[in-house]
């Protein structure tokens, strides 16, 4: 008989994007991507969750673009805030969203 493996625990990046450089944020994303990885979970990246389609993602509206960031975070059991997400309108819903699907929290 074979042992299941246990599934890693899911983790959504919350960080704030507007305002900042496009290479900044994917920079600072990607470094907390690692640490998630290095922690042994799987980390669910906003910026680079759509693979090849990621340029189609970005340019739909905003509010579908929230809208399908939230049925990503509803696939995991933790969001990890980023610095500076207090002041990010996104990272406000997705808080509120992680909030009532009674997600853990960690903060950067």
């Amino acid at each position: 008989m074979r042992n299941k493996k246990t599934r890693k625990a899911r983790v959504y990046i919350s960080g704030p994007m507007s305002g900042r450089t496009k290479k900044d944020y994917m920079l600072h994303f990607h470094r907390i991507e690692q640490l998630i990885r290095e922690s042994d979970e799987q980390p669910v990246n906003p910026t680079r969750m759509w693979g090849i389609l990621q340029p189609l993602f970005e340019r739909i509206p905003y509010k579908y673009q929230v809208i399908l960031d939230c049925l990503f975070l509803a696939s995991c059991d933790e969001i990890c805030l980023l610095k500076g997400h207090e002041s990010s309108r996104g990272c406000a819903l997705e808080k509120e969203v992680a909030r009532w699907l009674n997600l853990r929290f960690c903060y950067e």
